[in-house]
């Protein structure tokens, strides 16, 4: 019988040490849109968060559509951080039928949004001595700026202590680091540039607008909204452009190359490729800073 009684004994101990101990935090499932974002959340979630993203990387998020599995998946988790692209509106219904459990949080919550098509009527009303009269669609690329990036940091780790109270501490001491990570590039970006305020910065896709806001640049896109321009609009652009005494346009490896290369040979002027979409954003602001500066 005591034979019995300390197998019975052992095989509870087993058990019990196999147990996850009491209060310890299970790692908090939470889905992003596009891998910019990952990196925010990664940098303050840090373990005790597994991040899925929904645009894989070299799709593009004007085009991609979430497969069945993964708003299945979304619908298992925690937090949907959406950052205002078409995509999110088709998928939030969907994401509602399969589950009402998920908080869905706007990381551009508290930011002031740019509009994609009223920086270039405002360079053709300059040159035309008219009122700019085209407003467009809200710019979703607000990721792009360090300063704006403190603001969805804040954001971000709201919503996950709000989620993970025990994990508060940890939260903030990451966010902490990063928000100074942020800022010490924020003031290397503001140094650097500073020579170059009131340039153009030519880009095939607009996505750079915040960018070039926070640094007294000024955008001219030559795609607007997955539109590529009329040969009117296009000649204008370049004419622009030229005004402008721009050096270099900027592509996406997720867009075709072919005519941002005919406008460059045209003016003759490089292209560089700059991929805003990357995980490491922050790297990438560096390396367009670099082409800039002719570095």
């Amino acid at each position: 019988m005591l034979i019995y009684a300390r197998v019975w004994l052992t095989g509870i101990l087993l058990i019990l040490s196999l147990a996850p101990a009491s209060g310890a935090s299970e790692v908090l499932p939470v889905t992003v849109t596009i891998l910019p974002q990952k990196y925010l959340v990664d940098r303050i979630g840090g373990t005790r968060v597994s991040v899925q993203v929904l645009v894989p990387p070299g799709k593009s998020h004007e085009t991609y559509e979430p497969t069945p599995r993964q708003v299945a998946d979304l619908a298992q988790g925690k937090i949907f951080f959406r950052i205002g692209l078409p995509l999110e509106n088709a998928l939030l219904p969907k994401l509602q039928r399969a589950s009402g459990a998920v908080t869905v949080v706007d990381m551009g919550q508290g930011i002031a949004r740019r509009y994609l098509e009223k920086e270039n009527a405002a360079f053709e009303a300059a040159h035309d001595h008219a009122a700019p009269t085209t407003v467009g669609s809200p710019d979703p690329h607000f990721w792009l700026s360090p300063v704006l990036a403190q603001r969805e940091a804040a954001t971000v780790l709201s919503a996950l202590v709000a989620q993970d109270p025990a994990g508060k501490a940890y939260y903030e001491e990451r966010c902490q680091a990063l928000l100074a990570d942020l800022q010490d590039l924020h003031v290397y970006l503001t140094r650097v540039l500073a020579p170059l305020r009131g340039s153009v910065l030519f880009v095939y896709h607009p996505a750079y607008g915040y960018f070039a806001d926070a640094y007294g640049l000024r955008q001219l896109a030559v795609e607007i909204e997955g539109k590529e321009p009329e040969p009117r609009q296009l000649t204008r652009f370049i004419k622009l452009a030229k005004q402008h005494r721009v050096r270099v346009i900027f592509v996406q490896p997720q867009f075709s190359r072919v005519l941002a290369g005919t406008i460059a040979k045209e003016m003759g002027i490089a292209t560089a490729i700059a991929d805003p979409l990357a995980e490491d954003w922050a790297d990438n602001l560096l390396r367009v800073t670099g082409v800039l500066c002719g570095k």
